[in-house]
């Protein structure tokens, strides 16, 4: 027996705060001298660029494929995962689904929505700094990999469920042939 875990995040909250970090750190970048780093703070800032917005978008497709990989083994069967605009609010989410024991401890799925955010995020930030600033990106790799060492702990099971035979409804016979 199974169930279906479906992880809910904000594409546009991901998106958001890939730009935000990259924004705090080019104006780090230009405060140490506003004439001389100018463009490279204007460069390294994730904006609203057509070509900015498609690697970003690549960063974090690929960052989702990752987790995705980071968690098969805990899955019993496929993940999928999809991206929906609402008409109304054209807020985009990623909701990933996939199948568990279903003896899961649904009581970490919450945090594993959180977790699995976060480990995007940081992947995709990893990707963006990789050709910029390669040492500085390494941070984001390994606040990532911190993330995975919980997601996993978000894969516990429950408890079997007791039988209602004893132990001692053992039998056994001898028959001559």
């Amino acid at each position: 027996m199974s169930k279906t875990l479906t992880i809910t995040i904000s594409k546009d909250a991901v998106i958001e705060s890939i730009k935000g970090d990259t924004s705090i750190t080019g104006n780090i970048d230009r405060s140490a001298d506003p004439v001389k780093n100018a463009g490279v703070a204007y460069n390294e800032q994730a904006g609203n660029d057509a070509y900015h917005e498609k690697k970003i978008d690549r960063l974090v497709k690929t960052a989702i494929s990752k987790f995705e990989a980071e968690i098969a083994e805990f899955t019993d069967g496929s993940i999928n995962d999809t991206a929906t605009t609402d008409p109304d609010t054209h807020l985009t989410t990623i909701t990933i689904t996939m199948s568990v024991s279903d003896r899961y401890n649904a009581g970490l799925a919450k945090p594993l929505g959180g977790l699995a955010q976060s480990y995007i995020v940081n992947m995709a930030l990893f990707g963006w700094w990789t050709s910029i600033k390669p040492d500085f990106a390494k941070g984001f790799a390994t606040m990532a990999a911190d993330a995975i060492v919980y997601v996993r702990k978000c894969f516990a099971k429950n408890s079997p469920g007791t039988s209602t035979s004893s132990y001692d409804d053992v039998t056994g016979t001898v028959t001559n042939n």
